[in-house]
């Protein structure tokens, strides 16, 4: 554990953030392109917003091993973690709440948002192609929860990507396991074959110790995950693709208390069993001054706590609960001359959730419009967003911002 700690302090000071390592990085030159931002693919350089992007190389440099680490050295983001890999970590934007920052998965929110946070130690790195993150409010763009920023993880490559292979294993204390692979091969010359698949397994340590009650626990992480996506290019204007990823989780945390009434100490070794579904499919048309893009996505996310040290049978299940989103884009640019580019779409949502434990559930559709103007005249950039929002919860919302 002390040699755990102190690789993470080097490593916190060797690269304090990755605007640090950007400086001396040719992948992050002023030629990088972004869509994050404004939602469509313009140079980093030409974002009026605070904005960085976390590269594969960038990644691979600090050889971080899970998602909060590399999130953890954005700047203005603060990470608080209860314990080892795999417990639940919170992130903080510039002061807010972590269900105040918005959460992409190449450009689609992910379904945990329907409920609240999103646990970052659920997204496999190994799917990790580059991370895109601007600070401040965004809601003009992405609508509710882009308050402190947005975080868009992106785990697609291009079509024109050349073909590639990595392997990783590894093992540590704790009775620590890893193995991995991830890579993209070309299919004929129009066609990109993209696969990723990761094991993990740590024994843990007991991140709550209380003599007496919960004595010779563990708590552990272990992980199972894949992807498999396919781009075609259909001709010099037009390509797409059609991914589905998936992943299977497992943590042990600790719900010990001592009962109130009885003064008796009453075990409780939990453990967590999240799972993830997703599949996708998309058409990207570029005809020159103009491009459009939609997407279409469905996620399934069950989420299953138990306590291991119960002694009855059968064991009751302390949470039990499946979340579904369908989610529908439509994004569209276009460039009216050298001096004025306009930006506009629409984005529809479904969230659904049920507790099976219950009979409670929950289910409510989003229909937002979007629209940007940007100019710019010699050295000077004036962009200016609103969005309108239909939420079936909440009503209509109307949002604005000038920059």
């Amino acid at each position: 554990m002390k040699k755990t700690l102190l690789a993470l302090a080097v490593t916190s000071v060797y690269f304090p953030s990755f605007s640090s390592i950007a400086a001396d990085d040719k992948t992050q030159a002023d030629d990088v392109m972004v869509v994050t931002a404004n939602r469509f693919e313009q140079p980093v350089t030409s974002v009026l917003a605070p904005f960085n992007v976390v590269t594969r190389q960038d990644i691979d440099k600090v050889q971080a091993k899970t998602l909060t680490e590399v999130i953890s050295l954005l700047p203005g983001v603060q990470v608080t973690q209860n314990g080892g890999r795999g417990q639940l970590a919170s992130i903080m934007v510039r002061g807010t709440n972590s269900d105040q920052v918005l959460v992409l998965v190449d450009g689609i929110r992910m379904a945990r948002a329907a409920k609240g946070a999103v646990d970052f130690n659920q997204i496999p790195l190994t799917q990790v192609e580059r991370i895109e993150f601007t600070r401040g409010a965004r809601a003009a763009l992405y609508g509710s929860e882009a308050i402190g920023g947005v975080i868009n993880i992106i785990t697609l490559a291009d079509v024109d990507t050349p073909s590639k292979t990595k392997l990783n294993v590894g093992i540590g204390s704790h009775n620590y396991q890893e193995a991995s692979a991830s890579g993209a091969y070309k299919v004929g010359e129009n066609g990109l074959l993209q696969l990723a698949a990761g094991y993990e397994d740590d024994e843990g340590y007991n991140v709550k110790p209380q003599p007496g009650i919960n004595d010779g626990d563990k708590h552990g992480f272990s992980s199972r995950n894949a992807m498999i996506a396919y781009h075609q290019r259909f001709s010099d204007t037009l390509k797409g693709f059609i991914s589905t990823r998936w992943y299977k989780n497992q943590y042990q945390y600790d719900s010990s208390y001592v009962d109130f009434f009885t003064s008796e100490p009453v075990h409780q070794y939990m453990q967590s069993e999240p799972e993830l579904f997703d599949y996708s499919v998309g058409l990207d048309l570029d005809l020159g001054r103009y491009q459009s893009k939609i997407i279409a996505d469905y996620q399934h996310q069950t989420n299953y706590d138990y306590n291991k040290a119960a002694t009855t049978l059968p064991v009751v299940a302390s949470q039990d609960e499946k979340f579904t989103q369908r989610n529908l884009q439509w994004n569209n640019h276009f460039t009216v001359n050298e001096k004025l580019q306009l930006v506009g779409g629409v984005d529809w949502r479904k969230e659904s959730w049920k507790d099976k434990l219950s009979t409670d559930a929950f289910s409510r559709n989003n229909t937002g419009v979007y629209g940007i103007g940007l100019v710019n005249v010699n050295d000077f950039s004036l962009e200016s967003s609103m969005r309108l929002d239909d939420n079936q919860q909440y009503g209509s919302q109307f949002t604005y911002n000038v920059a």
